[in-house]
């Protein structure tokens, strides 16, 4: 298939597996880097043989790293925290057998047990009941197997809900309504894309029309953002697809075809046009929100809370300045409170949330109370309460981290009198030093369209 890289070759101990066409060339050149003067007797057996080696080699690797990461892991005794999602480092694949909270649970803590893992600071997981079922299991299960120190603050905490998979919930809110409309635009491209006449037609409109040549992309119709990047583009391209409707039979006659028994939707008319241009508008804020919390080369939990705060604002500016999409603004944020209210009656955000926003040193806690002032008011109850329960878990932290740090230290659970104390004085110290610098991060810049602001 091609050659090792070096750094795949180094890793593997300085062998190098390659599969070809000719294979006995490739078994000379693998036993050159074995240092071996001589091959299997038939031809017909090399590339058998290749693939058992190989095979052979890729487990001794793979058995070797995972004892040394488990030596690191035990070494270190680091806090880490999970997800169920499939990322760049993965410790293991399960079968499931079921969606059982019971049966997740179980097969979470024999991945944690083949690993040596005894300290956990959080678990992200998709939103489901069996999920929250699998999680409050697995607290009293890891409390009981692994004592307190398990997890922080007896695993109040443990809990995170995927925040793109909770963004996702809320998009499809606002899709549903409009599915036709998307639906009359798709097919519009798809008509345009099928056929290179079909395409220099188009591009004639667009040539006729003035307008800037580009890209006319396909979504993927269960990806939300592949569909905001869809809308998104045809907008531009817009006089271009009236003057088809207008002046293009084919294009017409496209339309007037069947499809799954039923007529197929289109062309896009004027109000298609203009509901899809307003859901875009909403779109975009979330698209944003999506590149920023689904990076995988840094870490993004400090910036969280930041998404949330604008994703509500630029909601909360759609329900009070655009009547057409007050209705959506609305239904969306009934969505996104369900997930994401620090005061959900059913459920309640994970306030570490908060807390990781705190831990960001340009930010601290000056741009937690911006936040609480901007979505509840300044001085308000809720405001004022949010603060103090953010206030209060930073210290229960500080205190049982300073607690097993001493504990530790001297071998012995001693006595931790006055880390209240200490550690009030440290968030004290800490906070007098925050420069306003941190809360100009959470600035106020429009970036839509039709004159309103839209704060992120």
């Amino acid at each position: 298939m091609g050659n090792c890289s070096q750094r795949a070759v180094s890793d593997g101990g300085g062998s190098v597996t390659v599969i070809a066409t000719d294979s006995r060339n490739i078994m000379e050149e693998y036993y050159k880097s074995r240092r071996c003067s001589s091959l299997p007797i038939t031809r017909e057996k090399t590339l058998g043989y290749l693939v058992r080696q190989a095979t052979i080699e890729i487990v001794e690797v793979y058995v070797t790293k995972k004892a040394a990461m488990k030596k690191i892991i035990e070494n270190n005794k680091q806090r880490l925290s999970l997800t169920t999602d499939i990322r760049k480092l993965i410790i293991s694949f399960k079968h499931v057998e079921d969606h059982k909270g019971q049966t997740i649970c179980d097969t979470l803590m024999a991945c944690l047990a083949e690993w040596s893992i005894k300290r956990i600071f959080c678990i992200t997981v998709d939103n489901s009941t069996a999920n929250s079922t699998a999680m409050t299991k697995f607290k009293k299960e890891m409390l009981r197997v692994y004592g307190s120190e398990a997890l922080i603050l007896k695993g109040e905490y443990l809990h995170l809900r995927c925040a793109t998979h909770i963004l996702n919930l809320v998009v499809k809110e606002g899709l549903t309504e409009i599915d036709s409309c998307v639906a009359a635009i798709r097919n519009g491209i798809t008509y345009v894309r099928s056929s290179t006449h079909r395409l220099k037609s188009f591009d004639f409109r667009v040539e006729t029309g003035k307008l800037q040549r580009g890209s006319l992309p396909l979504d993927v119709k269960t990806r939300w953002n592949s569909t905001y990047l869809m809308l998104d583009q045809a907008l531009k391209f817009r006089i271009a697809f009236e003057r088809m409707e207008a002046e293009d039979k084919p294009y017409n006659d496209y339309f007037l075809e069947k499809e799954d028994g039923k007529k197929r939707i289109g062309p896009a008319v004027r109000d298609d046009w203009e509901k899809v241009d307003r859901l875009v508008q909403i779109l975009e804020i979330f698209y944003k929100s999506t590149l920023v919390l689904s990076a995988s080369n840094y870490v993004a939990a400090h910036k969280l809370y930041n998404e949330i705060v604008s994703i509500t604002r630029n909601l909360g500016a759609l329900r009070y300045n655009d009547d057409a999409l007050k209705n959506k603004a609305e239904a969306m944020l009934a969505k996104l409170g369900k997930y994401w209210d620090a005061f959900g009656e059913k459920v309640e955000m994970n306030r570490l949330v908060i807390v990781a926003s705190v831990f960001d040193p340009r930010k601290k806690m000056k741009f937690a109370e911006l936040c609480f002032e901007r979505l509840y008011g300044k001085g308000t109850v809720e405001a004022t309460h949010l603060s103090d329960s953010v206030y209060g878990i930073i210290t229960d932290l500080y205190d049982e981290y300073t607690r097993n740090s001493l504990a530790n230290n001297t071998g012995s659970g001693s006595s931790t009198t006055g880390l209240s104390t200490q550690s009030e004085n440290a968030w004290s110290q800490s906070q007098s030093q925050s420069q306003d610098k941190g809360v100009s991060d959470f600035s106020e810049r429009p970036v839509l369209r039709n004159g309103f602001l839209y704060y992120l």
